[in-house]
């Protein structure tokens, strides 16, 4: 195999793969899109007497692994 022959052959497969990973990360993108949902309802928290920030804290993470789904 000549030496352009397999330049144009790597260069081929790398093409094919960009492509690839960008059509995936597009149906990501569209299927992180359809499971938003836009709630325009006001949430408040109120910890109670002798709660610390730790309790702040479990709440901001479990919303943080909420929206990374």
């Amino acid at each position: 195999m000549g030496k352009t022959k397999k330049f144009s052959l790597i260069i081929t497969v790398l093409v094919i793969i960009v492509a690839a990973l960008a059509g995936v990360q597009a149906h990501q993108r569209q299927v992180r899109a359809a499971k938003y949902v836009d709630n325009r309802t006001t949430t408040f928290f109120f910890h109670g007497w002798g709660s610390s920030y730790r309790a702040e804290r479990q709440m901001a993470n479990g919303v943080t692994m909420l929206n990374q789904q």
